[in-house]
Parts: C-alpha cells; sequence; structure tokens
C-alpha cells in the first residue's frame, strides 16, 4: 500500500512547485509558427514607439508653446505650423489605441508566461511593461476624452497629462533595452520565419541563431 506523503514532504513539493513557476524557465520551442511570433510583435511595437515619440514631440512643443520656457522658441508664422504640430499629436495619439490594443493582443499569453519571476532582468523587464500598459492606457484615454472635451474626473487635464507622458517614455526606453536583444533577433529575417528567438545575447549558440 503506497504511503501517504507527510505534511513536511508537502510542504517540500508546494515549495519545488513554486519555485518552479517563479524561477525556472520551460523547454524552448523548436519553431514558431504562431501568429503572436517575436517577428511580429517586434514590427508592431516599432509603429507604436513612432507614434509614441511623434506625439510626445509635438505634446511637448504644444507644452511649452503654452507655457515657454526662457529658452524656448515657436515661430508665429506661418501660423499653419501650430495647426500641424497639433493635428499630428492627435493622429499620432489615436493611431496608438488600436497598436497598443493589437500589441496586448499578441504578448498577453505571454504576460502570464513561466518563470513568473526568474532573473533580475526579467523581473525588471515586467516591472517596466507593468509600468509602462498602464501608463499608456492612461494617457491614450485621457487625451481622446480631451478631443472630445469631456472630462469624467477631478484633477488638471493639462499638467497630468504632461507629468504622465514622461512616465510613458522613461518606461518605453526601459523596456526597449531590456527587449533589444529579441529586437534585433526579430529583425534579422523575415516576418515569416520560424526560428525560435529567445531573449538572451546574440551568439552563436543561442536557439535559433545562425551557425
Amino acid at each position: 500500500m503506497r504511503r501517504r506523503p507527510s505534511r513536511p514532504d508537502r510542504a517540500v513539493e508546494l515549495i519545488n512547485v513554486l519555485r518552479a513557476v517563479a524561477f525556472r524557465r520551460p523547454p524552448p520551442a523548436t519553431d514558431d509558427r504562431s501568429v503572436r511570433s517575436p517577428r511580429v510583435t517586434a514590427r508592431v511595437g516599432v509603429m507604436l514607439g513612432v507614434c509614441v515619440a511623434i506625439c510626445f514631440a509635438t505634446g511637448l512643443t504644444s507644452h511649452w508653446i503654452q507655457h515657454p520656457p526662457s529658452w524656448f522658441y515657436f515661430p508665429s508664422d506661418p501660423p499653419w505650423l501650430y495647426r500641424v504640430s497639433q493635428g499630428l499629436h492627435v493622429i499620432t495619439g489615436t493611431a496608438a489605441i488600436p497598436l497598443i490594443l493589437v500589441k496586448l493582443q499578441l504578448v498577453f499569453p505571454k504576460m502570464f508566461a513561466r518563470p513568473v519571476i526568474g532573473s533580475p532582468l526579467r523581473l525588471l523587464e515586467r516591472g517596466s511593461i507593468a509600468v509602462l500598459v498602464s501608463s499608456m492606457i492612461f494617457q491614450l484615454f485621457t487625451g481622446l476624452m480631451n478631443t472630445a472635451q469631456f472630462y469624467p474626473w477631478k484633477f488638471f487635464f493639462t499638467t497630468t497629462h504632461y507629468a504622465m507622458s514622461y512616465v510613458v517614455v522613461a518606461a518605453l526606453l526601459v523596456h526597449i533595452a531590456v527587449k533589444l536583444p529579441i529586437i534585433h533577433a526579430a529583425f534579422r529575417g523575415p516576418v515569416d520565419a520560424t526560428a525560435p528567438i529567445d531573449n538572451a545575447p546574440q551568439g552563436r549558440h543561442r536557439v535559433g541563431a545562425p551557425s
């Protein structure tokens, strides 16, 4: 008759399971034929990053025109120059909404992938993603409501939107720095390639790297 495990044995088993989920990486895949391939995700991320960069630059321009620092100068002629800047701000901000939804749909399963914690680099990656996603959703939602002149909040939109833009850009830069190896690998080949890509330094012995 099989002996039932004791409570200390069960505690050790539970600890081992939690360690495996939190810190151990599952076996690597042999290929990647998914729509959620890093190659697709990286290309959508570049489009989203371009929109964020243009939106940030034009937003800073608008803020400095309304609250000019001593060193800032914006030409009053031609008069349509400010309209172009604001138009780009609204267009890129609006375009970022479907792009971030697509990006979230692509990476959603990976948010729950093992290991949950893993290395300090992975912990930094997950922290930057949490800050980036929450701050971007806040920025895009409040910006969209501002275009409709609907303000269902008590804070002052202009200063809050301006301050949060720095949070978005800082979190985006950290995210890019952490994911730079996988971004580099994703653009080394065609988008329909199937070799797996791992978030590791480029080298001859990395999975999926050419020998």
